[in-house]
């Protein structure tokens, strides 16, 4: 028996020093004591119990309990099984996106895709942004011999900037 970290020997001095320094004619008034903290204890734990069961509601006496105990739990077969789901749904997955795949894969290839024709100018609207592509307008085109035998025209200016 090894109540608080007291054995019976220890639990036996115990006794016989309180009976001396106590007395015969004071232990039944302390035992008397003890006895209502033990019964305070006891009442206050029973409405402890009760209140947390009105407050759990009526599910509570259907838990098993047994099922949360982490006694019962070997940490080897928890790691096992935790490790061992995943691969399953991995492998599932893998082999609907291998399916999938040959599908896709099947079906390109027996019905090709035909691509419209783009034209010079249809190219290079989609590869320039908007504002150079303003810019690239009026700049001359060296792909168009015409256009590289006119001269540009010299700006006009309304005065003569030597004169001034």
């Amino acid at each position: 028996m090894n109540i608080f970290g007291i054995n019976g020997g220890e639990l036996i001095v115990l006794i016989v020093l309180a009976l001396m320094l106590l007395g015969p004619d004071k232990i039944p008034q302390y035992l008397r004591t003890l006895r209502d903290w033990i019964h305070k204890a006891r009442v206050f734990a029973a409405g402890a119990k009760e209140q947390f069961k009105e407050e759990t509601g009526t599910d509570f006496d259907e838990v098993d309990w047994q099922k949360y105990d982490p006694r019962q739990y070997d940490p080897r077969r928890v790691i096992r099984e935790a490790l061992s789901e995943p691969i399953e749904e991995l492998e599932s997955s893998l082999h609907e996106a291998k399916d999938t795949l040959q599908d896709t894969t099947d079906t390109a290839a027996n019905s090709p895709v035909e691509r419209p024709k783009l034209t010079q100018d249809e190219i290079i609207a989609a590869a320039v942004p908007i504002d150079q592509l303003e810019q690239q307008s009026q700049l001359p085109d060296p792909g168009r011999p015409e256009a590289a035998a006119e001269p540009p025209e010299p700006p006009i200016t309304p005065f003569d900037a030597e004169a001034t």
